[in-house]
């Protein structure tokens, strides 16, 4: 949390939610940039990561292990679940959001202006908190702070298609899928560095 800069009175309040490898010190670098654009940096630490706190066992259990031979009813039964777990988990940015604007003296939004308020973005798999949120707040009871008064856009910052809904294209090739490796193998795709080369990697082509 980079704090206010000093004397504005109408700087933008802009919320980071990681994705799943990295928690919010990934974007540690945008903290000098942010004063200087009027801007106070907020770097959230979802639930599980260092800093945060632990999901409980009964929260653990929500999100089903599942697998390519998961019988339809035993999906369904997982669907309904996860659908609470992500209502659960927008509550809680919800709720966050609603006591930074309480505590911090959050300028309210001017969207002709383009300042002040709030600006939440979700990068990689933190966007299904973000899109949680889009869904589920307007379900939330109004306290003390009307956050539709704060919160002038929410960002979906390069996430998956699968975090968004979408199946997976038949030409995308995603080795952690892919069902002629072994598990072990499979699994190996989430390891750090080999993520990392991954993700980071420059690749040509033909758009």
């Amino acid at each position: 949390n980079t704090g206010s800069p000093e004397g504005s009175s109408d700087f933008t309040t802009l919320v980071i939610l990681h994705g799943h490898n990295w928690h919010g010190g990934t974007f540690s670098r945008l903290i000098p940039l942010a004063h200087r654009n009027n801007i106070r940096l907020v770097l959230l630490n979802r639930r599980d990561y260092p800093g945060s706190t632990p999901y409980t066992d009964e929260e653990r259990a929500m999100v089903a292990k599942l697998t390519p031979n998961t019988d339809e009813e035993a999906l369904a039964q997982a669907r309904e679940k996860f659908s609470i777990f992500l209502k659960d988990r927008a509550r809680e940015v919800y709720d966050f959001l609603e006591d930074l604007v309480k505590r911090d003296n959050i300028p309210p939004s001017q969207r002709d202006l383009n300042t002040g308020g709030i600006v939440v973005a979700g990068w990689s798999l933190g966007a299904l908190w973000t899109t949680s949120l889009l869904a589920y707040a307007p379900q939330f009871p109004v306290n003390d702070v009307d956050l539709s008064q704060y919160v002038r856009r929410v960002i979906v910052l390069d996430t998956g298609n699968i975090v968004m809904g979408y199946p997976r294209r038949s030409d995308m090739y995603t080795r952690a899928f892919d069902p002629r490796l072994s598990l072990e193998e499979r699994a190996a795709s989430y390891d750090m560095w080999d993520r990392a080369l991954a993700i980071s990697g420059y690749y040509p082509h033909g758009d």
